[in-house]
């Protein structure tokens, strides 16, 4: 009888042993996706190639607005640090701009990245200085556009808690 309950104590002893080692049971965190990113939205601009025939003194639009558009979803606008941005493409070759400082963005994947602006504005030379940085004189030309958009195709994937500058 004692050997009986020996055993019987030994198997149950074993049984939990073993129970305690299985782990949790299944056990999500963050099952649902979602989330935000922390995304930052800064401005730079790349010069063309020196040109002997092209001089741009100034080259200027109104960003109005970011929007990012995902694979699945709504469209996402990007708030800016102020309503209308005025940029001065020229400057940014060399600086770069924060449109937007630390934007909440839900996490997803985004497949186009969308700029909206008004009143761009290229001031040129009509006939440069040689040898002398500028134009010669009264040879000032600009030209000024109507309001559009810049698309751009990406796959953009924001995760839960990450930071991104773009």
């Amino acid at each position: 009888m004692t050997r009986q309950i020996s055993a019987a104590a030994v198997l149950i002893f074993t049984s939990l042993v073993l129970a305690s080692c299985s782990g949790v049971g299944s056990v999500c965190t963050n099952c649902g996706g979602g989330g935000n990113a922390t995304v930052s939205f800064v401005l730079t601009a790349t010069p063309p190639q020196p040109s002997s025939e092209l001089s741009i003194q100034a080259f200027t639009a109104t960003v109005t607005g970011i929007k990012l558009t995902p694979s699945t979803g709504s469209d996402f606008s990007v708030p800016l640090n102020s309503t209308t941005y005025i940029a001065e493409f020229n400057r940014v070759t060399s600086d770069s701009t924060v449109l937007a400082a630390h934007v909440s963005v839900p996490a997803a994947t985004y497949t186009q990245l969308t700029v909206t602006f008004s009143a761009p504005r290229v001031t040129f030379c009509t006939q440069p200085n040689p040898g002398v940085p500028g134009c010669a004189s009264g040879t000032l030309g600009s030209v000024s556009g109507a309001a559009g958009s810049v698309i751009v195709s990406t796959n953009l994937s924001l995760a839960a808690n990450q930071q991104l500058g773009i």
